[in-house]
Order: C-alpha cells, then structure tokens, then sequence
C-alpha cells in the first residue's frame, strides 16, 4: 500500500492541483473508451490520495498540537489495575480507508514487570512483553487500520461469496492487501464484535446495537429453523508435504433465527427492520443466547408473539419455554405450523397407493388441501386414514400422527383472519441469504470458531446492522475512554492546519 504524509490542509491541496493539473495534460488527445475509462479511475485514486492526506494530517496534529493523546493516557492508567510506564513514542504504520499506509508517532504504555524469574529468550530474540497504545483504541484503530477501513472489510467480507471475491472488490476501490493481511484482520475485528455482542448479551446498555429496537406494543414473528455446512476437523499426526494436516469435513447444522414485526394484516413492519442471530452453538447455549436478545428488546411487552417453524417437534417445547422464562404470558404466544411443511406431508400420503394413476392423486391431494387450509384438521385426518389399508396401513397412519400432533399448529382459516403468517418463508430464506450463499458451497469446509464468527457477521450484514454492531464493539472496547466526564474543554483549535 502507498504512503501519504502528514501536512497542512493548503499544502496537500496544493499537491492536489499540481497532480490534477499533470493528469489533465497527460489527457489532452481525443477521448475513446479506453481513455475515459483510464481518466475516471485515476481521477477516483487521486481523489482517495487527497482524503487519506487529510486524514492522515488531521490525525498528525491532533497528536502534536492538542492535549488529546496525554488525556487518553490519563484516563488508561486511572482504570487500570496495573501500573503502566511510558514506554516513549513509536512509529506506527496506519492503514487508512483510501488504501495508503501513513506512519503515526504514538506513545506507548509498557506494564511494569511484577517480581519473580525473567522471562527467558527465545527464537525470536529477547521478549519485548506487551505494549499498550491506548491512544489508537481510542481513535478506533484495530490492528493498525482504521475504523472506517476495518468496517470496510467487515462488510466485504460478510457480502461477498468469498474472502478471494471480497479481496478483489476491495482492490478495486484502492485497497489492496494479501490474505494472509486481510485474514489476519477479519479475524481480529469479528473476535473483537463478537465479544462486545455477548457482554451486552450480558449485560444490556443503553447504547447497545439494538438501542432503537423495542417490541413493546407489536406484534412480533419468530421464525426458527436449520442449515447445513461442513466443519472442518484436523486429524492428528504429522503435516503434509504442503504444510496441512489431513481432515475429515463432516455436515453440522447451524440453527437460524429471525424475529421481525407485523402489522394488524400481516404485513412486515419495515420501519421495525429484522434480528437475525445464527450458530452453531449446542441447542442449551443457542437457546439462552436468544432468551438474552428477547430480554434486550422487551419482547414481554409484545402485544402478540407467533412462532413459525416446521415440524420437529423438540423445537416447539424449547422456543415456548424460553418465551416463558423471558417473561411472556402463554396467553400471547400463537404457534403457526409452517403450510408447505404440512403440504408436504401431505404429498407422501397421496404416493403411498402404488396402483393410483397422476390425476387421481392430483385430485387427492387438492381435496386435501382445500381441507388443510379451511382449517378442518379432523376432516382431514379422517380423509388420510382412508388410505390406511393393507401393506400401507402403517406408514400412513405414522405419516398422520403428523397432522395428530401438530393439531392445533393448522388452524390456517383463523391465522388468515387475524392477519398470522402461515408460512415460515422468512426464517427459510434468511437460511438461504447466511448459511448457504455464503458458508455452504462447494470446497467450502470451516473451522468452528471461523464459522460461528461468519455466521454472526453475515446475519446482521443481511439485516443490514452490522454498522450498528461495529460501532457499538468500538464503544465497548474504549469504555473507559468517555471524552465527556474528563475535566476541562475538550474544544481543540484546528487554525494552525490550515495555515
């Protein structure tokens, strides 16, 4: 990546003229296509030049100009338990949104060394020990990028189909790193909003990434259900010739959620948006992980709560008494069997009679129908075991049972008039949107701890709050760094980067 250096705003503009004013020149002849495309892209990478100049100059000065890097620094060792030493300045290499490095001078915070036998040396030479910047956290910086570029990532990353695909979109936008850079930082930043999305898990705040989410008064869908991905397990032995260990990828099952509002005719409330949250976490933790969410947006407070789901069976008892351990009233709840399931199991009962030609059992199975959506589960109990004769007795009365045990999960004629969704299209096609466009493909097999971050990072793109959620990690990092309750003006006087 290309460096740009701190100066004064007149100085970079300067520049800025005379670089513009050689790229016109060098344009002079007859424009063509190819000119014009060549013209615009460089107009674009001198545009990002001048940003990362300025931002790079604003960044310079408030270090050197103002009280805001010993501010910081007061603030990190009045919380800490440990006692920090000034370590003096280091140059540190920034990676800013216009894909250009600058090198930063920041102080630098050793802890000191409690008592007891040196640490011994090593390989790499003798242990330098950990080393604080805390000015850099607080400006935002993770892992020497900026806020604005590492959202950048954390967006590409979750949108594209691949780390290769997002790689290559982030280029052309004028930033360029290698995978083993962009992997790195993926891996830090995701850790860093998946840690910051269990404390307030946790332990609500007032201005946590759900802050304007409140289901108090709405009428709120569930929709619960499960993917498929491959998780990769190294076996034991010795690497390879390549430097990998053989590994066995065997499918597991993510489980998906969305939760999103309704109005009196069914219709989803857009002004409301939608919650996702996947994982692949055992059943216990998935379910109290999604009991933290409710809590967090008062879904006791819900004028109504309908579950939409298909039909395994465990799934219902769970979701009903993790609504009830989070505070809401039985009488609110409303269970919806979702119709194509249902139709479904339909459609094996009408291909048990072997001898049946296709139009009878078309007509079969839309009598059937007709009776599933009126809503007469009895009738259509009764008209399903009338096939249960002879050799197909059995299946057929085990393939009923279904419509038996989700009786009450069918009433489709009265979901309709109360304006309840009957389907569960929502949950199948956030399944769709997170786990199989993005961690289901071919050649594709994931660590769990990758997968999990993967998967919370995609679900919250699609519902398009990842912003909200990195925004608040970067709060949550630097909670001891509050600008507001340090003493004295924090109004810096910027005249001198401009003269």
């Amino acid at each position: 990546m290309p460096h740009v250096r701190a100066s004064t705003i007149p100085a970079v503009t300067a520049t800025l003229n005379a670089r513009l004013h050689t790229l016109l020149e060098a344009r002079s002849a007859l424009p063509h296509p190819d000119l014009v495309l060549d013209f615009e892209r460089d107009l674009h990478a001198l545009g990002r030049w001048w940003a990362d100049s300025i931002f790079a100059s604003w960044l310079a000065f408030l270090l050197e100009h103002t009280d805001f890097e010993a501010r910081v620094v007061a603030a990190r060792r009045a919380v800490s338990e440990r006692t920090f030493k000034t370590k003096g300045r280091r140059d540190v290499e920034l990676k800013l949104l216009g894909g250009h490095c600058f090198l930063l001078s920041v102080r630098v915070l050793r802890p000191l060394r409690r008592a007891g036998r040196p640490r011994a040396h090593g390989r790499r030479g003798r242990g330098k020990g950990h080393q604080a910047t805390p000015t850099l956290q607080a400006l935002g910086f993770a892992r020497r990028a900026s806020p604005a570029l590492a959202a950048q990532k954390l967006e590409l990353s979750a949108s594209c189909e691949s780390i290769e695909s997002a790689r290559r979109t982030a280029r052309a936008r004028g930033i360029a790193q290698s995978q083993s850079t962009w992997l790195k930082q993926l891996e830090v930043t995701s850790t860093l909003a998946q840690d910051a999305l269990n404390q307030w898990l946790d332990e609500p705040l007032e201005d946590g990434p759900l802050e304007q989410v409140c289901a108090a008064g709405h009428r709120i869908v569930i929709g619960f259900d499960g993917g498929r991905l491959r998780e990769r397990v190294d076996k034991r032995g010795r690497k390879k010739s390549n430097g990998y260990r053989d590994f066995k990828a065997d499918w597991v099952e993510p489980r998906q959620l969305v939760v999103y509002a309704i109005d009196e005719q069914g219709k989803r409330l857009k002004s409301w948006g939608k919650l996702a949250h996947a994982s692949l976490a055992p059943r216990e933790q998935m379910f109290a992980q999604m009991r933290k969410l409710f809590e967090n947006i008062e879904i006791d407070k819900a004028e109504r709560v309908i579950i939409t789901a298909d039909g395994q069976h465990w799934q219902w008892d769970e979701l009903r008494q993790m609504l009830l351990d989070a505070n809401v009233q039985a009488s609110k709840i409303v269970e919806v069997l979702d119709m194509c399931h249902a139709l479904g199991r339909l459609g094996e009962i009408a291909h048990k009679p072997a001898r049946w030609k296709q139009g009878a059992r078309s007509r079969w199975f839309s009598e059937g129908k007709k009776r599933l959506k009126s809503g007469d589960v009895d009738g259509l109990i009764s008209y399903c075991l009338e096939l249960a004769a002879g050799s197909r007795a059995k299946s057929v009365k085990s393939l009923t049972s279904y419509f038996e045990k989700h009786r009450e999960r069918m009433d489709y004629a009265s979901f309709k008039t109360q304006g309840i969704p009957t389907g569960s299209g929502a949950v199948e096609s956030m399944i769709r949107q997170v786990v199989n466009m993005r961690l289901k493909s071919c050649g594709k097999f994931w660590k769990r701890p990758n997968a999990e971050r993967m998967l919370m990072l995609r679900s919250w793109w699609v519902v398009g709050r990842l912003e909200d959620l990195w925004r608040f990690s970067l709060r949550q990092r630097v909670s001891w760094w509050k600008p507001t309750q340090v003493q004295g003006s924090c109004a810096f006087d910027y005249a001198p980067l401009f003269s």
